[in-house]
């Protein structure tokens, strides 16, 4: 079991990952350190990362200090979709654009519904172009799917909605104009049931916390994908099924500029996790990328979510994806099959990590 000392250093890792991050959207800020707090203590991480309520954001665990801080603006966790729309629009302006590209997809979203309908859960799998766009695009890919013919009046028209994230998630915030940032995580719990936190791989961090931190979010999410509360021990066949509409990053983490021709993008290889979620049962997958123009949204679906078997299936599947961001984007992009690809992005990185060691390159 991993020691506080290790995880207050590996939350010091991800505070500044969330620092560089902040240049990637004019609203996103850092959360400062509350006053008072002991070094090494950051936003949100009074509880310690073993703790099963550290790798998961659930709407109804966050509605009361969501409340107490932002119930006099009128904001609810439980606000319906129209007000959770308008402060997507406020956070991201080109928000808006996604729905009337998805009009375009009415058999997609049709298809993924009667999955959905059948008790199957869905995982809506982008190449992830920016930070931001896996929650926007699943926010409004699963209103979309909700609203389908194909749901109304079926008990599945409540299926639960998640998404899956980096970790430093929690040291970021929204400056929405309303005097204290909003914190990332409030914004995720409005938009999804369940928000599930991962600590991408990386050779700085101590691999006991890193193991144990996403081996409990995997359990979590894996429980959630089959129908199931992603916490509670009850047994299972005392619990109500209810699918999950989930968004993730295929490559877990953000396309990256190849070391030996910047102008090409890198989509990074489809970790062993994601791999794991897409080959259980009653799981099925979509290919998903979305790209903003100045007024329009462009986006790409694989075509009806089928279930993933093995690497020649994730491998076949992002080749498809390959070819339809062709479609959206005119460049190039790659996929990283065998993780071997070197980008500019991993050369920064070792270069801090042999600084920080007194290593030479």
């Amino acid at each position: 079991m991993f020691d506080r000392g290790q995880e207050i250093a590996t939350l010091g890792e991800l505070y500044e990952i969330a620092e560089k991050h902040t240049t990637s959207h004019d609203k996103l800020v850092l959360l400062p350190m509350r006053p008072g707090d002991e070094a090494g203590q950051y936003p949100g991480q009074t509880i310690q990362l073993k703790d099963p309520r550290s790798t998961l954001i659930e709407r109804s665990l966050e509605a009361k200090p969501f409340d107490e801080q932002f119930g006099p603006l009128g904001l609810s966790l439980y606000s319906d979709y129209s007000v959770i729309e308008g402060l997507a629009r406020s956070v991201d302006r080109r928000f808006p654009f996604i729905a009337p590209a998805l009009d375009g997809f009415s058999v997609e979203t049709d298809n993924a519904a009667e999955k959905i309908k059948a008790g199957d859960s869905i995982i809506n799998g982008t190449d992830h172009a920016e930070l931001i766009d896996i929650a926007l695009w699943h926010l409004a890919f699963s209103e979309r799917v909700k609203n389908s013919e194909t749901l109304i009046d079926h008990p599945n028209r409540g299926f639960k909605t998640g998404i899956v994230v980096s970790k430093m998630v929690d040291f970021l915030g929204i400056d929405m104009g309303l005097g204290d940032p909003i914190p990332a995580r409030y914004l995720l719990a409005l938009a999804f049931d369940y928000t599930f936190m991962v600590i991408p791989r990386k050779p700085e961090y101590d691999t006991d916390v890193l193991d144990g931190f996403n081996a409990q979010s995997k359990a979590q999410t894996s429980k959630a994908l089959q129908g199931y509360h992603p916490r509670k021990k009850t047994r299972r066949s005392r619990q109500v099924h209810t699918p999950l509409s989930l968004g993730v990053a295929l490559p877990g983490t953000v396309n990256k500029p190849l070391r030996d021709d910047p102008e090409t993008m890198v989509i990074g290889r489809v970790s062993d996790g994601i791999s794991d979620y897409t080959g259980q049962s009653h799981v099925l997958t979509i290919a998903t990328a979305l790209r903003f123009g100045d007024d329009e949204a462009r986006i790409f679906i694989s075509g009806s979510p089928r279930h993933i078997e093995d690497n020649d299936d994730i491998t076949s599947l992002m080749h498809t994806l390959l070819d339809g961001i062709v479609m959206l984007d005119g460049r190039k992009h790659v996929y990283d099959e065998t993780g071997e690809l070197r980008t500019a992005v991993q050369d920064e990185a070792q270069d801090n990590l042999d600084h920080l060691h007194g290593r030479k390159r």
